[in-house]
Order: C-alpha cells, then sequence, then structure tokens
C-alpha cells in the first residue's frame, strides 16, 4: 500500500461455518498489531482498535447474523471492514456492509431463525418493557415462528443480549435511540400479524381481527392506524412523472406488507451501522473514499436451501465468481508461467465455471439481464421470465 500508493484487500471466503470471520477478525488483529498509530489516536495500543470492531462485530451480529441449516451463527450480509491509513500510521477504521437478506425478515425455512436480534429482545428486554409493546414470546409471531425453531443449541439469548446492551453502550446509543429500536423492531412483528381480508369491493383490507396488532405496530412507530392501514392497502406508482395511488389486489396485499417490513429493518440496520462509523472514525470534513487503507472483506458463506431467496443465489453467484478467480490467478496462470519457463510439473486439471458465470451475468441474454427486463415489462410473470431465459 504505501510503496504503490493504492488501497490493498484481503478477502475471506468459503462456505457457510467455515470460520471466514473469525479469519477476519485475526487479519485485523495482525493488521493493527504491526502498524504504527497515527496522529490523534487516543492511545498507543493496537488492541483498542482491534476491540473496537469486535465490539462493533457484536452490534451487526445481532442485526445482521441468524440461524441457517448449515450454522447457528450464519452471518447473512457482506461486511467490509477498512483500516484506514495516512503515511502508513493507522488512523481507525470504517466498516462497509452490503447486500442485507432482507428476505429473511419476513420468511424462514425448516429449522432456521429469523435475525438474531428478534430473539434476544424476548430474553433481555425486561417485562415491562415486553408488555408495554405487547410482546409474549416468539412462537406467538408469524415472521418467528415458520421455521419451527424460536431457540437454538449454544446460543444463550438473554446473554447475548446483555453483550449487545455493553456494546451499544459503548458506541453512545441513548436510553432514547435504543427505545426507538427496540418500538421499531417490535412494530415489524405486529405488522407480520396483519392478515388480509377482501372487502365488498374486491379490493384488500387489513382483517379486522388483527386491529388489535396494527394499533400497537402504529403506536410504537408513532403514527397513526388510519395511516398505516393505508400504507398496508394501497400502492403508489409513477406515470409520467405523476404520482397514482391505488388499491391493493387481495393477492398482493402480503408482499406490500411485506416490503414495509423488509424496508423498515434494513433501515434500521443502516442506522445503527452509520452510528458504528461515526465512532469509529471522525472523518471530519474529509471524505473517507479519498483515505488509503487496508481492506478485510468478509464475505457470505455459500449455502442451498431447500428454496433459494435471490439474495442467496447472489450470495452463491458471488462465491463462484469469486472461485473462479481464484482458479485462474493461482493455479491456471502459475501454470502458465511454468510452461513458458520449461518447468517440469504434474499438470493439475483447473475447474472452469466461466460459461456458468457467463449465463447469469452476461449484459444482453445474461439471467439478470432478462430478470431486470421481465420486472419493467407492463405485466411481469415469472412464467414469461423462464420461458425468455430458457430461449436464449
Amino acid at each position: 500500500m504505501v510503496a504503490r500508493k493504492k488501497p490493498q484487500s484481503l478477502l475471506c471466503c468459503g462456505i457457510s461455518g467455515a470460520g471466514k470471520s473469525e479469519c477476519a477478525k485475526q487479519l485485523i488483529r495482525y493488521l493493527a498489531k504491526t502498524s504504527p498509530m497515527g496522529e490523534g489516536m487516543v492511545t498507543e495500543d493496537p488492541e483498542f482498535i482491534v476491540n473496537q470492531i469486535v465490539q462493533a462485530s457484536i452490534i451487526l451480529e445481532a442485526w445482521g447474523n441468524a440461524k441457517t441449516t448449515l450454522n447457528n451463527n450464519s452471518s447473512r450480509f457482506g461486511k467490509f471492514v477498512k483500516l484506514m491509513y495516512k503515511e502508513g500510521k493507522i488512523l481507525g477504521s470504517w466498516m462497509e456492509t452490503y447486500l442485507l437478506e432482507k428476505s429473511r425478515v419476513i420468511a424462514q425455512g425448516p429449522q432456521e431463525r429469523n435475525y438474531h436480534i428478534f430473539y434476544f429482545i424476548f430474553k433481555g428486554l425486561s417485562g415491562g418493557a415486553l408488555e408495554a409493546m405487547s410482546l409474549g414470546k416468539p412462537s406467538d409471531f408469524w415472521y418467528l415462528k415458520q421455521g419451527g425453531c424460536t431457540e437454538v443449541d449454544g446460543i444463550d439469548d438473554k446473554k447475548e443480549f446483555g453483550d449487545l446492551m455493553e456494546s451499544l453502550k459503548l458506541f453512545r446509543f441513548s436510553d432514547d435511540d435504543l427505545s426507538s429500536i427496540w418500538n421499531l423492531t417490535a412494530g415489524i412483528l405486529h405488522v407480520g400479524q396483519c392478515s388480509m381480508k377482501e372487502d365488498d369491493s374486491g379490493n384488500a383490507q387489513c382483517d379486522p381481527a388483527a386491529k388489535i396488532n396494527l394499533d400497537l405496530a402504529a403506536e410504537l412507530w408513532g403514527i397513526s392506524s388510519d395511516s398505516l392501514n393505508e400504507r398496508l392497502t394501497t400502492a403508489s406508482m409513477e406515470v409520467m412523472k405523476k404520482t397514482i395511488i391505488k388499491k391493493v389486489a387481495p393477492a398482493k396485499y402480503n408482499d406490500n406488507r411485506d416490503a414495509i417490513s423488509k424496508a423498515l429493518f434494513e433501515n434500521s440496520f443502516l442506522f445503527v451501522v452509520e452510528r458504528i462509523n461515526g465512532e469509529l472514525f471522525h472523518l471530519g470534513s474529509g471524505d473517507v473514499k479519498k483515505i488509503m487503507f487496508i481492506g478485510v472483506l468478509d464475505i457470505f458463506g455459500f449455502e442451498n436451501f431447500i428454496t433459494n431467496s435471490i439474495e442467496q443465489f447472489c450470495i452463491n453467484f458471488t462465491n463462484e465468481k469469486i472461485q473462479g478467480y481464484f482458479n485462474y490467478n493461482i493455479i491456471a496462470s502459475e501454470q502458465e508461467e511454468y510452461i513458458k519457463e520449461s518447468v517440469l510439473w504434474k499438470p493439475m486439471k483447473v475447474p472452469d465455471n466461466s460459461d456458468f458465470v457467463e449465463m447469469i451475468e452476461h449484459k444482453k441474454n445474461g439471467m439478470f439481464a432478462l430478470l431486470d427486463s421481465a420486472c419493467k415489462a407492463p405485466k411481469p410473470s415469472p412464467e414469461n421470465f423462464v420461458k425468455e431465459f430458457f430461449k436464449k
């Protein structure tokens, strides 16, 4: 980095449960301990930066990790930790996250859980706080019980919540901040209970039997029940720069409700990340993109479920691309050098996944391009997409 004056990065990849997150922590610890501290650091102890990142990881894992069939603590988001440098001296750290698996908020497979934070609050918050938010037990809520697994061997939700609270306090989350976060999280669970009933006009309406959950969610979020009900039962679209609001069809009600839940959870996650970065590194009037760094990328683990979400597909595709990069740069390119230099060796057969990668990401006929085009059609349907994909 110092010699070339260019940022450098390290990549931790592998299947789910291989130890990528722990490997990333060890790499960060090594870099922090072997780098001199820059001016303005509050301490000369390199463990200070390591401990900051470890404490931040506890928070991020509460919002971004979940139990899957392969791993009880699987990271369902990508994390890129930057160690910031100036003239070879470490200044602090910065975190970037991406591709949070939002679909997990509203659906889980057999023997899987939603994100840890939902279960932590049931065991960690006081009885009075839970009663005020009308939270009984996880199995009462649709968003938490679909996997048939609300507790996990080896994970003490109450203890984990205690560790989480310590980390949140270290990053100066106030009592008001935490109250707002818990209210938002509880509100998402109550919205998940708002089932649909068709009205006399053939449009979707919130089931009167779920009115109590609608009112609770609205109260927790500080909005009126009527406003929330309107958002659940209508959708807006832009036509010729004009916004048109229309009633939601019964078949689209759950999708509309779940989209709200996913967006709210993602924004709460991004809020937490923003607050963490504000404590990890003080930019002042600078631009983080112009600062030299050594990055450590903790990528998602490859998993294959009975039903794979689009996020999981993207995760698996990313791992496939990385594997192709590894195969060429570590094996194939080296063998080419051996041939040029007439070195005697036993040739290795290098797997080539370039056809698969091309099938997915070709700019015109790839799966992503065709899916994007299908979604923009006047009447998009999975059948038309599949037909077009296999025709290409």
